[in-house]
């Protein structure tokens, strides 16, 4: 199975704490709304970026496996 983050930028508020958690991952662009810079962490990374994920005040973050 493969990891994979979904992000749903019409619900991302800016707050930028995936950022904070986990930069490696999520970043905002110019309109501070989330970008996922690599959708498919491997599976070592489950934990530090389901943090990242949990850490979205408005679950606009989800991780699945695919």
């Amino acid at each position: 199975m493969t990891l994979r983050i979904i992000a749903d930028r019409d619900v991302c508020e800016g707050h930028g704490m995936c950022e904070a958690t986990s930069h490696e991952y999520f970043e905002l662009d110019d309109t501070a709304t989330v970008v996922v810079i690599n959708e498919n962490p491997p599976d070592s990374e489950r934990s530090f970026v389901q943090a990242a994920v949990d850490a979205c005040p408005v679950s606009a973050l989800k991780l699945v496996e695919e």
